[in-house]
């Protein structure tokens, strides 16, 4: 069994993720459940608001694997 020294912090990853789809219900979700859905506008602001903020979200788990990989490779002897 571990101990609670050599166990890991919790990776970012969940609440990134959480608050992307917390995001994408605000921008893209809610006003599609009140009727926006109907407007022609509405699929590209749709498919510009997710690919977007999910490419950026991309970027950004990537940068933290990064600067992970760079801190992990530091510490070696």
């Amino acid at each position: 069994m571990p101990r609670a020294a050599d166990a890991r912090p919790p990776r970012p990853a969940p609440r990134l993720v959480l608050a992307w789809l917390v995001y994408l219900g605000v921008t893209v979700a809610a006003p599609a459940a009140n009727g926006a859905w109907r407007d022609p506008d509405f699929a590209g602001h749709a498919l510009l608001t997710a690919g977007v903020s999910g490419a950026l979200l991309l970027v950004w788990l990537g940068l933290v694997r990064l600067a992970r990989g760079a801190a992990a490779a530091g510490r070696r002897p």
